[in-house]
């Protein structure tokens, strides 16, 4: 068995448990370990380790496996931060394994500035370090400006505090922090709490938060106009509402989320079914739909182009385009040049691209071995009835219902054929998407990362459907 393969699956399913499991507080997400495992196997393959190297890594390796196999997330995160170290060149050194294991966590990261926040910095996991001072804790909130290169350091916005007392142990006794932000104005910062002893920098963690005044009375605004809606536009004025709670609660990260473009849409639509209209009937172009994922109790978006030439009356070919590891719904329209939707009206078929499950999901099991864990199980058991909810689409533009039926891909249509037989259409041309990586043959002038080609077929009406990963 290959021993890279086993430890990713482990790693997956201790991910989705992780993920998963019950919380006596409520936390941000942390970046899967199924995508810190992918970031260090890719680092690993380009470095190439030989020598020593190679036999500290082969090391981080076998812990891994052990560690995948019992559940120890919190291990899992340290190896994979000192592998990480140890292909960059550098030391794992007592400080490096401190600092990696530090965190902040919080009920919320979606914050509303005229109330208190509070926030712990905690540990994942008990780090080699030898501690014989007391620590201290000095809180900043920073910001990226629009257009600053990643590279470029962020502006300090304000000085939160500093804080004495801090417990040596952050796991036993995580150390809670509470800052005013009233004089914050709305936006996308990130907190950045520095730990030291009375000699020395110990570490620091961030967690990125949004800050945005009045953000309590505009969900109870929404919940409220959602149960007046008919029950076809209530996913729309509901997803972010339900998105908030997922980031604040730790399902998601938050950014996989834009809270200002969600929010704003949100009440856009809402004006209209005020009105007593559907602002999607008989609409055409590109537009982002949501749904309900009855499994997942979750409302979850999807992207949505109808060509121009649509009229109800007349059957369409349709486009089902699942995204790859890490991307999101708007993948498909946004990336590879943004061709498929130019694509999609040039040649006449419909085309959607939906969100998994999760960005990290893997559309259930495929040909892995189903986790033995029951809460694991349960994870992929829902991105495999979301990637069956896509499956099953039938209806993308119906005459009495827009787009598609009950507001979710559960829905039929007699103008299109079932999921299993739909179009993977392009004017005439197909494609086939693998998951991408360095050093690829045959990628396309548009995605050096995407294996694949066009091809030629003109006499190919029916086909499955576009994936990556």
């Amino acid at each position: 068995m290959n021993p890279i393969r086993t430890i990713a699956r482990a790693a997956l399913a201790v991910s989705l448990a992780s993920a998963m499991a019950p919380r006596l507080a409520s936390s941000q997400a942390l970046t899967s370990v199924t995508s810190l495992f992918v970031t260090y196997s890719t680092r690993k393959v380009t470095t190439n380790p030989t020598g020593e190297l190679k036999a500290r890594i082969d090391s981080v390796d076998r812990d891994l496996q052990v560690a995948s196999r019992m559940g120890r997330t919190g291990e899992l995160r340290r190896l994979l931060a000192k592998g990480n170290v140890l292909l960059s060149n550098r030391p794992w050194t007592d400080a490096a394994d401190f600092n990696a294991s530090l965190l902040l966590r919080s009920d919320r990261v979606v914050v509303e500035s005229q109330k208190p926040y509070a926030v712990r910095i905690e540990q994942l996991y008990a780090p080699s370090i030898e501690l014989t001072r007391s620590l201290s804790a000095h809180a900043t909130l920073t910001a990226r400006p629009v257009g600053t290169a990643p590279n470029q350091p962020a502006v300090l916005v304000k000085e939160l505090g500093k804080f004495d007392g801090v417990s040596r142990d952050l796991r036993e006794s995580p150390f809670a922090m509470e800052f005013d932000l009233r004089d914050v104005a709305d936006g996308r910062y990130t907190v950045v709490v520095e730990v030291t002893d009375s000699a020395r920098a110990l570490g620091s963690a961030t967690l990125g938060v949004v800050v945005r005044k009045g953000i309590d009375e505009t969900v109870s605004k929404l919940e409220s106009a959602a149960t007046r809606a008919p029950a076809t536009l209530r996913a729309e004025i509901l997803y972010p509402v339900d998105r908030m709670r997922n980031v604040n609660r730790g399902k998601l990260e938050l950014r996989t989320w834009d809270v200002d473009k969600d929010f704003a849409v949100t009440d856009s639509v809402l004006a209209v079914v005020q009105k007593g209209k559907d602002p999607f009937a008989k609409r055409t172009g590109d537009m982002k739909r949501h749904y309900t994922l009855d499994a997942a109790n979750e409302v979850m978006p999807y992207r949505l182009y109808v060509p121009s030439k649509y009229v109800a009356s007349k059957s369409m070919p349709l486009i089902v385009a699942l995204h790859g590891l890490g991307a999101t719904e708007d993948s498909f329209f946004d990336a590879y040049g943004k061709k498929l939707p130019e694509l999609a009206e040039q040649n006449g078929y419909i085309l959607v691209a939906p969100l998994g499950y999760r960005v990290d999901g893997g559309y259930g099991w495929g040909v892995a071995t189903p986790p033995s864990d029951a809460v694991a199980r349960l994870g992929a058991e829902r991105d495999g009835c979301d990637a069956g909810a896509r499956r099953g689409a039938k209806a993308v533009h119906g005459r009495s219902q827009s787009h598609l039926p009950d507001g979710s891909l559960h829905g039929s249509h007699r103008h299109l054929e079932s999921g299993r037989q739909v179009s993977r259409y392009l004017g005439g041309y197909w494609r086939v998407f693998r998951s991408g990586g360095s050093g690829n043959r045959g990628a396309d002038e548009t995605h050096p990362g995407v294996r694949g080609a066009w091809r030629q077929r003109p006499d190919r009406k029916r086909a499955r459907f576009a994936y990556h990963g």
